[in-house]
């Protein structure tokens, strides 16, 4: 189920996803979300070099990798790099980071989208309460409800 645009604006005024927050894994993964659209798993698993360019626009390669595989054929896609992600510094980031999995986490039980699930359970519990699974990461993947 979608957040309401005030959801939204509660859980990204909260520390670690607010402007002033570190720029950490929990943080590109929360605002890549709501910017491209894509699963969990897919930004869990990104590497470095899945963020290139195409015609001189910068953009996220979603493949699968030995990281992850993609939901199916068709999920293979480059998503265009918003440019408000770019004012936030997400290129420079990928810049700091070395070959390997964009982010620096582990696996939480069976994948790498569930260390951002858990983190990001614990920041909607905090603003929404206990909502019994009405919302998940891919939450902020789908069109707000006015």
């Amino acid at each position: 189920m979608p957040f309401t645009l005030e959801e939204i604006r509660k859980l990204f005024a909260q520390p670690g996803l607010n402007l002033s927050s570190e720029r950490n894994a929990l943080f590109w993964n929360a605002h890549l979300a709501v910017y491209t659209g894509a699963r969990r798993e897919e930004l869990a698993g990104l590497e470095t070099d899945d963020i290139t360019q195409q015609n001189g626009v910068p953009v996220i390669f979603i493949r699968s990798n030995s990281h992850r595989t993609l939901k199916n054929g068709q999920s293979e896609r480059f998503v265009p790099v918003h440019p408000d992600l770019i004012k936030l510094g997400f290129l420079d980031y990928v810049a700091s980071r070395g070959p390997g999995l964009l982010f620096d986490i582990r696996k939480k039980g069976k994948t790498y989208g569930n260390f951002f699930e858990y983190g990001w359970q614990k920041v909607r519990k905090a603003v929404i309460g206990a909502t019994t699974g009405r919302h998940s990461t891919h939450s902020a993947t789908v069109p707000f409800r006015p």
